[in-house]
C-alpha cells in the first residue's frame, strides 16, 4: 500500500487487462482499489492469502501464466 511508481502503473495495466477493475483507473499508485483487484485476481487463480499483497506467489504464478506487462518480460 502507499507504493507508487512504473511498477504498480504496470500491474494496474496487467490487471485491468485481465478484466479486472480499477475504478479511478490506472494512476500508478497502489490503494485500495488496486488492492482490491489483485486480491480478486489472486481468487480466481486460487492464490493464498487472496489479500491483494503482490508477492513471490502472485509474482511466479503471474510469470508462469504467461503474462506481460511487468518487469520479466
Amino acid at each position: 500500500m502507499g507504493m507508487t511508481g512504473a511498477d504498480v502503473t504496470a500491474l494496474q495495466n496487467l490487471l485491468m487487462a485481465q478484466g479486472y477493475t480499477i475504478p479511478a483507473g490506472v494512476t500508478g499508485f497502489f490503494a485500495t482499489q488496486t488492492r482490491d483487484a489483485l486480491a480478486k485476481y489472486q481468487a480466481a487463480n486460487v492464490i493464498t492469502p487472496s489479500v491483494g499483497y503482490f508477492g513471490v506467489k502472485t509474482r511466479t504464478q503471474m510469470k508462469s501464466a504467461g503474462l506481460s506487462g511487468l518487469w520479466w518480460q
